[in-house]
């Protein structure tokens, strides 16, 4: 049997290179996981930068989308004052056809005007009352018309009254009219 008289080695001497290759494999992982966080840190803030510029470049197109080309505002202005002064404004075509349509056979119009943008005047000859009763009676019932108010009907005996090219009568009734008209919007 051997003895050995030599004192005990501490255990930091015994594993001094087990510990040194420890400590250094260690350091070794601590560095390689720090270093690959700041390269992960580093790629996610470019890849932000990155994505920054393109919404930055898709809200300058979209802004220079949004923006209105100075003629094209104008042709959108144009536009709409067209629609409104449409909405606004009557067609008058079938008002005048209604007033001269609904004239009995032995008839004439004599004179039409406007008045505002509600009523229209007339100056008409009929032969017989019952004529103009009966003008009056069919505008009544007109849905372009809101209502007939006879103004003057007086009898002509004096002058000759031509109801057309070729008829000529000396007695006849000249009766002034006005017709109020229903709102543009109602008529239609």
């Amino acid at each position: 049997m051997r003895i050995n008289l030599l004192p005990k080695k501490p255990w930091l001497i015994r594993y001094r290179v087990a510990i040194g290759v420890l400590l250094i494999v260690f350091h070794c992982t601590g560095l390689s996981l720090v270093f690959r966080s700041a390269m992960a840190a580093g790629m996610e803030v470019g890849q932000l930068r990155n994505r920054a510029d393109d919404l930055q470049i898709a809200v300058a197109h979209l802004i220079q989308q949004t923006r209105k080309d100075p003629q094209a505002a104008k042709e959108e202005a144009l536009a709409k004052e067209i629609t409104n002064r449409r909405s606004e404004s009557r067609d008058w075509s079938p008002v005048w056809e209604a007033l001269v349509q609904e004239l009995p056979a032995h008839s004439r119009m004599v004179s039409m005007t406007l008045e505002q943008e509600a009523s229209v005047k007339e100056e008409l000859v009929f032969l017989q009352l019952s004529d103009a009763a009966e003008y009056i009676s069919r505008l009544e019932e007109s849905p372009l018309f809101a209502g007939v108010q006879l103004q003057e009907l007086q009898r002509t005996d004096r002058d000759p009254v031509y109801l057309s090219a070729a008829y000529r009568v000396s007695a006849a009734y000249r009766a002034q009219l006005t017709v109020a008209l229903k709102p543009a919007a109602s008529a239609r």
